[in-house]
């Protein structure tokens, strides 16, 4: 956690920044993983509890297991990344969730499909295609950091947006399975050309955080980060502020994600529409998060 400090501006450097790239390239794998891996749990609902024979609270239960994986590996990753850096956690991530996809192809057991889906697609997301793109970014950038994390965050919501009704029509026409099985074959080819881009941080590389804008005549001044321990961060009201919610603004999103295309069908829409409604969600909240970010900075 940290604080805004006056530090003196370091010279401008004559190429771009390279946070920028750092940011396309989280973008893109929050993109692919917010489509493919978070937000397809409600399209892949429905399908999975007719093939396996399943009632809706067995089903549930299988992606509530994977949403209480992720608050456990939470301060796991955490350390890790601190550890190894971003692009490893983000390739071994993508690897291992890709590799659960491409297994629940042939998978036919119920107790099965829990172990693989919680032990392989939520570890290897929660590893490498969450929060670590976020912590990425949030190194990379100090005065542009509100529209940066934001851009990386409004990734997520593009990939249900765009994704989420490729994933509806490949569930109607090819089936669930031979979606998952795509899916992760794509996703295991693209994720280390995207991780190549993704540097731990400015420090490592030896360059400076991004610049602030200069005013002619005015002492050129930036701010510079001071670092907070663990246990200092506990300690701060703004950490629980933040934590409380994010565990209520999850905890929903998450009961409602997981039966909303479900409900559409209830109601008496097809799969394929109840899919694009979904979607659509997504496409809605993306100028607002943008909004936001720019004026955060």
């Amino acid at each position: 956690m940290t604080m805004l400090n006056r530090a003196p501006l370091p010279r401008k450097v004559k190429n771009a920044y390279f946070g920028w790239w750092v940011l396309t390239s989280t973008f893109l794998l929050g993109t692919l993983s917010g489509g493919i891996f978070s937000n397809s749990s409600g399209i892949f609902f429905g399908p999975i509890k007719r093939d396996l024979g399943l009632n809706s609270a067995q089903t549930a239960l299988i992606f509530s297991l994977v949403r209480a994986e992720g608050s456990v590996a939470g301060p796991i990753v955490g350390r890790l990344v601190d550890r190894f850096g971003s692009r490893p956690m983000i390739i071994f991530g993508g690897l291992l969730a890709s590799s659960g996809f491409i297994a629940l192809h042939w998978v036919h057991n119920y107790i099965l499909f829990i172990v693989i889906f919680v032990g392989v697609v939520g570890v290897g997301k929660s590893s490498g295609l969450g929060q670590v793109l976020i912590s990425a970014v949030n190194r990379w950038f100090i005065r542009r950091r509100s529209l940066a994390m934001s851009i990386c965050i409004t990734g997520f919501s593009s990939g249900g947006a765009a994704i989420l009704p490729l994933i509806t029509l490949g569930v109607s026409t090819i089936g669930w399975r031979d979606v998952m099985l795509y899916s992760g074959i794509f996703m295991g080819l693209i994720v280390i050309p995207l991780a190549s881009l993704v540097k731990h941080s400015p420090e490592r590389e030896g360059i400076g955080p991004d610049l602030p804008f200069t005013v002619e005549g005015k002492e050129e001044t930036s701010v510079a980060p001071v670092d907070f321990t663990v246990r200092q961060a506990l300690r701060t009201k703004a950490y629980w502020i933040l934590f409380t919610g994010s565990v209520l603004r999850i905890s929903l999103w998450g009961t409602v994600s997981v039966h909303a295309v479900e409900m559409f069908v209830w109601k008496g829409m097809s799969h394929e529409m109840a899919g694009l409604m979904f979607s659509l969600m997504f496409l809605l909240s993306i100028p607002l998060r943008l909004v936001v970010g720019f004026l955060g900075g």
